[in-house]
């Protein structure tokens, strides 16, 4: 019995944690960085077109959780490959009693 449970423990590390969209910087110091990382990336994007303020919103709403989740992945010992996210729609855009403006 313990060796199974040692085989799938092992096997639940090297599969890619889910994206979670209420993570947090937990520190001011924590939050200015990456605010500062995402004020890099929107400097040095190549964008032929300015992105629409709704896109702008969406960005600022959506970045700081998956960078917070990025470093809390990389920090964790990083666990399988990468982080997964889901890129439907209907999960993307569910409302939710943590995070209710969508």
């Amino acid at each position: 019995m313990a060796k199974s449970q040692t085989k799938k423990t092992k096997r639940e590390r090297e599969r890619d944690p889910w994206f979670n969209p209420y993570r947090y910087a937990a520190s001011e110091r924590a939050t200015i960085a990456i605010g500062e990382a995402l004020y890099s990336f929107e400097k040095q994007e190549n964008r032929k077109r300015a992105r629409k303020p709704k896109d702008k919103q969406w960005l600022r709403q959506i970045g700081p959780p998956l960078l917070s989740d990025l470093i809390h992945h990389h920090l964790n010992g990083s666990p399988g490959s990468g982080l997964v996210v889901a890129r439907a729609k209907s999960r993307l855009g569910k409302y939710s009693r943590y995070y209710p403006h969508g």
